[in-house]
């Protein structure tokens, strides 16, 4: 395919703006994941109650849930992003092989 340098552009500017959500999201998951290791972990020196880290670990595992929809949402919308971008791309050049 052939792009225009404005596509290319926009093309670049999806990419950074999706790398940079994906990147901060991994991040939040990472430091999620490590919470949830730390609840589990048994510590003589503190006493926790079995309903106190269940709460904990829902919530955590809520978060978790929350951060992989968040995930699938940033690649639907770069799918939808770029479906548009090709299919108009694909429609202005049919329109103009119709006016040749």
């Amino acid at each position: 395919m052939n792009h225009s340098e404005e596509q290319i552009q926009d093309l670049l500017l999806v990419r950074r703006l999706f790398c940079a959500q994906m990147g901060q999201l991994a991040r939040d998951r990472k430091a999620l994941l490590n919470k949830l290791l730390s609840v589990n972990r048994v510590d003589v020196n503190v006493l926790m109650y079995a309903n106190d880290r269940l709460a904990q670990l829902t919530h955590l595992t809520t978060q978790l849930r929350h951060h992989a929809a968040a995930e699938f949402q940033m690649y639907l919308q770069l799918a939808a992003a770029f479906y548009r971008g090709v299919s108009m791309m694909l429609s202005r050049k049919a329109n103009l092989d119709c006016d040749s």
